[in-house]
Formats: C-alpha cells, structure tokens, sequence
C-alpha cells in the first residue's frame, strides 16, 4: 500500500510539472530555460498563475490582442463571454498581496491591444506590482487601461530594487482614485530605477500624475521621455507628477499638455529632489503654483529648460526658459554641460542628439535612432596651374570621404580642346 501510495504521488507531481510546463509556449522558467511568451494565452496563463510569478521569462513574438475586448477570454476560463470577469479585462501580473518578483525581457517584442478595467483596484498596468525584478526590451501597445490607484501603461508599483529598462506605452491610462499615483508607464517608481523608457499615452486622473511617472520617490529616472497629454488635478507633469525623496531624474524631456488646478509643471508638477539636464515643450494650463518645466519647487534643478513660446509660461518654479528658437539651438545645451553625440568636450556618453530634422528640432535622445549625418568628402589637390593648349601639363586632386563612401568626379566648364 505504502508502495502504491508513492506511485501515485510521484504521478501526481508528474502531472502537475507536465501541465506547468505545457502552460506556456515554452522553457521551464530558470535563467537558464526561461518561460516562452508568444500567445495572448501564453499571458492570461501567466497573470492567472501566481506560482509561477517569482520565475523568468522571455517573450519570443509580437502579441495582439482582439481590437475588440469583448473576444477576449480575459479571465482564462475557456469562453469569451464577456461575462462579469471578462469584462475587467485583463488581470494584472502582480498585486498588493503577491508581487511579481521574476524577470521579464520582452526582446524588443510588443504587446497589443491590453485592455484592463478595473475601477475599484489598485497596482494595475500589465504588471500590477513588481519587486526585485528586471522588466526590459518591451513594448505595450494601444493600451485601453483603467484602475483606481498606482496604475500605470506597463506597470503600476515599481517596488523596491526593480528595474524598467527600454520599455514603452502608448494608448490611454485613467485612475479614479482622488490621489491616483498615475503614469503613462509606471504609476509609482518606489526605491527602484526606471531608464531608456518613454511613452505617448494619455493620462487622466486625480493628483500624483505624469506623462511618464506618477510619483517617483526614493527613485532614479534617466534618459527618458513622454509625449502624452496629462490632466489631472493637482501635482500634474509632463513627465512626473512628483518627484520626491532622494530622487534623482536626469536627461530626460515631456513635450504632452498639462492640464489641472495647481502644481503643475511641463516637466513636474511638484520637486523636492534633483533634476538636471532635462526639458520640457508642452502647454500648461492655468492654476496655482504653474510653471512652464516646475509647478512648485524646493530642490536643485540644474542645466534644465523649458520653452516660453509653446508652453505659454514665462516663469517656472525652476529651470531656465528659452525661445523656440534657442531651443532648438545646440549651443543652449552643450553651453550647460550637456553631452552631445559629435562633441567631446563635455563627455563621450553621448546622451544627446540634434538636427532640424527629427523631434521637431529638439533635442532627442541617442538611443531613439538618428538620421545620419552625412559628412561631406575632403579633397586636397595639387597647387592650381593654367592649361595652355598643345602644351602637356599635370593635376592632382585625391578625395577621401569619412563615411567610407565611393566618390564621383566631374568636369565642368571645360574648353572644347579638352
């Protein structure tokens, strides 16, 4: 009896691997094996299995929801009947009482077309609270997503020692809570570090919110940016709505409208920590205590703009305001120490790039692709001498272009003898 009781209980641990294993797309969920992603089964898979959640996994394929929510089986359970738990939509990876604590590299992939109405709950985004994680190389796309706090495009709470890396949101996010720690990316950066990010969703909400970032405490943002508009009612920023405790935020820029009723800010509605080398283009609207990059300030901001003519502020809690056309002008920033690509003199980190051509003329960041610039070839050649005709005479030109390119002569203006 003991015998067979073991056989069973081995058949049954058998069993309950196999299925675990066969739940995703592939992998086994070590660093080494991680767990494959390629399905919007793959997802619903993963955000129905808290076990799982301390593990690793890559994502193989870009994945697309339905455009339209109601066929989706949201919750897992084999029908898309858009019944009651169908439609709150998709069930964020982590929340309050179990965070997701593995890792997750999209490999540049992206995900369509989430969907997420839940209006009572808070931690929502794809991931609804992350601890001690790595999110990186990921992308959600067209995103329809409603909570009530910490909510954000990928993710809500960014807790302690986690990092987002190369990541994006578009589409739109709302939090009803009146302070809704609300992001067009992450709602709430808590001890953790957020860097070569940005996104272009809208953003609506109570207070605590930003283009990029609702609230970044204890946090480090770097090279980053967002484009959304924001509305809200207090602590509004283009990029952040706070930034506070020992926070840092660095080469990073918003160009969305702002909009609310007081504290608010282009760049950050409400700082009490560092900022530098950082800007901001965007509409802000009227209220108590706006600013055209800082609504209300009590900490250094340093090496930051903001523009006069698009904003519509002339003044701002911190930061230095400049034309549109200085703006657009390299000197304004690399006369502030920033780091330019093509420039040496204030570093080799290359941070930043600028041309007419791209981002409207501003500044924009390296890691966001670049025209190339076309250098023009270098010809040396002999001293100038007359050609007389029947008379035999030698001239020497050499072309060395730095691109590496082929060079092409010609011949203009030439006699008839020639």
């Amino acid at each position: 009896m003991k015998k067979l009781s073991l056989i069973i209980l081995t058949l049954i641990i058998g069993l309950a691997l196999s299925a675990n294993l066969m739940a995703y797309s592939g992998g086994s969920g070590t660093s080494g094996d991680p767990f494959q992603i390629a399905t919007p089964s793959d997802l619903i898979t993963l955000s129905n299995t808290n076990g799982d959640w301390g593990l690793t996994f890559i994502q193989t394929a870009n994945i697309s929801f339905d455009a339209n929510e109601q066929n989706v089986d949201w919750d897992g359970d084999g029908t898309a009947n858009w019944d009651a738990e169908d439609q709150l939509g998709f069930s964020p990876i982590g929340n309050s009482s179990i965070k997701f604590t593995g890792s997750y590299n999209g490999q540049d992939h992206t995900i369509d077309g989430l969907f997420i109405y839940r209006p009572s709950t808070n931690y929502i985004g794809l991931f609804g609270s992350a601890e001690g994680t790595e999110i990186d190389n990921l992308g959600v796309t067209n995103v329809d997503i409603t909570g009530l706090q910490a909510v954000g495009g990928l993710l809500g709470m960014n807790y302690t020692s986690s990092t987002v890396s190369n990541c994006y949101a578009t589409g739109s996010v709302s939090g009803l809570s009146a302070v809704s720690y609300l992001g067009g990316l992450v709602g709430r950066n808590y001890n953790a570090t957020l860097s070569n990010s940005y996104s272009t969703c809208s953003v609506d909400g109570g207070s605590y919110i930003g283009g990029l970032v609702g609230h970044n405490y204890s946090s480090t943002i770097s090279n980053s940016y967002a484009t959304g508009s924001v509305i809200g009612n207090s602590q509004v920023g283009g990029l952040l709505g706070v930034n506070a405790t020992s926070s840092t935020v660095s080469n990073s820029y918003a160009t969305g409208s702002v909009a609310g009723t007081e504290r608010l800010g282009g760049l950050i509605g409400q700082n009490s920590v560092t900022v530098s080398n950082c800007y901001s283009t965007g509409t802000v609207g009227a209220g108590s205590f706006t600013g055209g990059l800082v609504g209300l300030n009590d900490g250094p901001v340093s090496n930051s703009f903001w523009d006069t003519q698009t904003s519509g502020r002339s003044t701002s809690a911190g930061g230095t305001g400049k034309t549109t056309a200085e703006m657009k002008t390299l000197s304004t920033f690399t006369d502030a120490g920033w780091d330019f690509m093509n420039e040496t003199a204030n570093g080799s980190n290359d941070y930043w790039g600028i041309n007419a051509n791209e981002n409207s003329g501003y500044p924009f960041l390296e890691w966001q692709g670049h025209l190339p610039v076309n250098d023009p070839p270098v010809i040396t050649s002999s001293d100038n001498v007359s050609a007389v005709e029947d008379v035999l005479f030698t001239y020497t030109a050499t072309a060395t272009d730095p691109e590496d390119s082929s060079v092409t002569f010609s011949f203009e203006d030439l006699p008839d003898w020639l």
